[in-house]
């Protein structure tokens, strides 16, 4: 009598094998057999697992590639400082004017920091003001102030740095390129136009004026 099998690569495959052996001659070609077969299965499965194992890094380093693209770009944090920042609004008459009109300054001191990973150079600064109208109105261009801006202490006069301008009295150094993690810090001036109206920004109960401000990067 010649049995025939097929050895499979599987453990399913050796106990379906087995369970047709009768004959002890038939029982040491099946032992045989086994053995081979859980040689083949071992290195089936160590196989399969060294292909899951690059299968497994191949997946971590391209999360990884993905994940530092997505960092690799400037990130800005902005910090207004209270001192001497502030907002006022005051009358502008013009000739032939029968409407009360008025502009507003608003003066911002800012610390300006990159806490990205790629460098960058800051662009246009602009401030959004909430108005008398409960509506956001926007200042897109800075204005060049024609001397220092300067706040008394005691008998001396604080001299602060503009951040995109030279001063006057002071020197100072203008570098609004940042690498990562490094910051600047200055003055920037805007003047609204001649307005009427409730269009000059809102006060709450402390005299306090939201704001938003929106800066732009050059590169990066």
């Amino acid at each position: 009598m010649q049995t025939k099998f097929v050895i499979l690569a599987s453990i399913f495959g050796v106990i379906s094998a087995l369970s047709f052996s009768t004959n002890q001659s038939i029982l040491l070609s099946l032992s045989t057999a086994l053995i081979a077969s859980a040689l083949y299965l071992a290195a089936y499965l160590s196989k399969d697992k060294k292909d899951k194992q690059i299968e497994e890094i191949h997946q971590l380093a391209t999360a990884e590639s993905k994940s530092e693209k997505e960092i690799t770009k400037p990130e800005l944090t902005i910090e207004l400082i209270p001192t001497p920042s502030f907002c006022s609004s005051f009358n502008s008459e013009l000739p032939n004017e029968t409407v009360n009109i008025h502009r507003t300054a608003i003066i911002l001191y800012l610390k300006i920091t990159n806490i990205g990973n790629a460098s960058t150079e800051i662009g246009q600064i602009h401030v959004g003001y909430e108005s008398m109208e409960n509506e956001w109105y926007w200042l897109y261009n800075e204005t060049t102030l024609l001397d220092d801006f300067t706040m008394p202490m005691g008998e001396k006069l604080k001299v602060y740095p503009f951040l995109k301008q030279s001063n006057f009295l002071m020197k100072n150094d203008i570098d609004t390129f940042l690498n990562p993690g490094q910051s600047c810090n200055g003055i920037v001036y805007f003047e609204q136009k001649a307005s009427s109206g409730n269009l000059y920004p809102k006060m709450d109960e402390d005299f306090k004026v939201n704001i938003q401000i929106l800066v732009t990067l050059l590169s990066g």
